[in-house]
């Protein structure tokens, strides 16, 4: 129970510092979750009991976290330099992550359930490791999601805002009008020279 707190607190507060309201979308934050998820999966998944059934827990906890890291990407804003999300992006992260303190809580004092998932548990194979695996998993894969998505937008905007702002070379078309110097040399005469203008 102690690690779930610590982790989820970690994620919450990643969640509220950069993530809800409206911040400017830096490198240095895109890049911070994959440092904080890689660090964070190594020293819960490094001494996992590698068996199928915990495998197949860390390969359902991945997918559930790609749903929820999608939905995320879904309540996330991108305006310009700016990422905003609001209070319906943070309700989905409480959602998981109260969720899973609930499971955990509902293990460690209630019996009738944790009988009943221990019993799943035998029933499928899956240990300990497999549970830690698929909640781990879950958390981290939904704030890589999230912030692969994120950079995807923003990303994109940037690209179509430099190509928006590109001067049009002369002959181009503009907005579908063709665009010329602002002086153009008369046509010469077929013998070659200037052709004579009226009443000269």
């Amino acid at each position: 129970m102690t690690d779930a707190l610590i982790l989820s607190g970690i994620l919450l507060a990643i969640v509220l510092f950069t993530h809800v309201g409206r911040h400017k979308v830096r490198i240095v934050l895109l890049v911070l979750p994959f440092l904080t998820c890689g660090t964070i999966g190594y020293l819960v998944l490094a001494d996992m009991n590698v068996t199928t059934p915990n495998l197949m827990a860390a390969v359902v906890g991945t997918a559930a976290g790609v749903a929820v890291g999608l939905g995320l990407v879904a309540l996330t804003r991108v305006e310009g330099p700016y990422s905003r999300a609001g209070r319906g992006y943070l309700a989905l992260w409480l959602a998981v992550l109260v969720g899973r303190l609930i499971f955990i809580y509902a293990i460690e004092h209630s019996r009738s359930f944790a009988v009943s998932v221990g019993r799943f548990l035998v029933d499928t194979g899956i240990d300990e490791d497999g549970v830690a695996a698929f909640f781990v998993a879950m958390a981290l894969v939904m704030v890589l999601v999230r912030t692969v998505g994120v950079w995807v937008k923003w990303s994109g905007q940037k690209r179509a805002g430099s190509g928006a702002t590109d001067p049009t070379r002369p002959g181009e078309a503009r907005n579908g009008v063709a665009t010329y110097p602002a002086t153009v040399p008369a046509p010469s005469a077929p013998d070659g020279t200037a052709p004579r203008r009226d009443g000269v």
